[in-house]
C-alpha cells in the first residue's frame, strides 16, 4: 500500500529585491514518487540539490511551488504528528532531563503524566539509556544525545520519520551503532522512513530503496530497489553505480 506519493513536485525560492539582482533558485522539479508503508528509503544526492527541501515539504513545513504531497491520498498542506522530522541537529532542550525531552512531545498531546512517563521510558529502554533517563544532554555523549532525539520522534508514535542526516555530526563507531539500531526499530515496527543522507554506504546499508537527485534543481535520476542483506560484491557494484550517477 502506498503511503506517500510526491506529484510533480517543485520548489522555486524567489529571489531577493531588483537593488542585489538575485534572481528565484529552482531548489526541485518535477518529482513524482510513491513511498511504501513499512519502507525504508534513502534519498541521497550533491550539495544544494533540494534533498532537505523535500522532507519539509513532506512534513508540511514548506510548500511547494507547484504539485503536492499525499498522505494516504490525503493532500498535506500542514505539519502533522504522524510525520515526524529528525534534524542533524540534536536540539534538545538543555533545562529538560532525557526522559523530560521525550515526554515533551507527549505533553502537546495532552497525556496525563504518567502516561507520559511510562511511554518516554518504554522508548528510552528500546535505545538502551535506561540509565540515562534523568541525565541532561550536558551530561550525555554525542550519541547518545542522537539517542534521545531519536527517542522523543519515536514516542510520540509517528508513522513517517523523516531524517535530514541525522548521524552526520557523530563519530564513525557511533554511527555505525546507530545505523543498527534505527534498521533494527524500523524493521520491528515497521515504520515509514525517509532518510536524507550524503554516505552512499549508509544509504545501502539501511535502505530498502534509493532514490538519487541531480544537482540543482534535483530531478529524479535513478531508483535503486535494494534486497536486504546486501552481499558484499553486491554492496560495491551498487556503489559505483550510485557514484557515477552523482558526477
Amino acid at each position: 500500500m502506498v503511503c506517500l506519493e510526491l506529484c510533480r513536485l517543485s520548489k522555486t525560492y524567489p529571489g531577493s529585491s531588483a537593488q542585489n539582482g538575485r534572481r528565484p533558485v529552482e531548489a526541485l522539479h518535477n518529482i513524482d514518487l510513491r513511498v511504501r508503508e513499512g519502507e525504508f528509503l534513502a534519498i541521497l544526492g550533491p550539495s544544494g540539490c533540494g534533498k532537505t527541501t523535500l522532507l519539509q515539504i513532506v512534513a508540511g513545513l514548506e510548500q511547494p511551488t507547484a504539485g503536492e504531497v499525499r498522505f494516504r491520498g490525503r493532500r498535506v498542506t500542514t505539519w502533522g504528528r504522524e510525520r515526524t522530522l529528525i534534524f542533524q541537529e540534536y536540539t534538545l532542550f538543555p533545562w529538560l532531563t532525557a526522559r523530560g525531552n521525550v515526554e515533551f512531545g507527549l505533553r502537546l498531546q495532552g497525556l496525563p503524566a504518567e502516561q507520559r512517563r511510562r511511554q518516554a521510558l518504554e522508548t528510552l529502554h528500546w535505545l538502551g539509556l535506561d540509565e540515562f533517563a534523568e541525565a541532561y544532554p550536558h551530561q550525555l555523549s554525542g550519541g547518545m544525545q542522537q539517542r534521545v532525539a531519536l527517542a522523543r520522534a519515536l514516542a510520540v508514535d509517528p508513522e513517517v520519520l523523516l531524517m535530514d542526516e541525522p548521524f552526520a555530526a557523530v563519530d564513525a563507531i557511533t554511527r555505525s551503532r546507530l545505523q543498527q539500531e534505527l534498521r533494527r526499530i524500523q524493521q520491528l515496527q515497521r515504520r515509514t522512513v525517509l532518510l536524507v543522507t550524503h554516505s552512499v554506504r549508509e544509504a545501502l546499508l539501511l535502505a530498502d530503496r534509493i532514490v538519487v537527485l541531480t544537482a540543482r534543481p534535483g530531478r529524479l535520476c535513478l531508483e535503486l530497489p535494494l534486497p536486504q542483506p546486501l552481499a558484499p560484491e553486491a554492496m560495491l557494484g551498487l556503489e559505483e553505480r550510485i557514484h557515477s550517477s552523482l558526477l
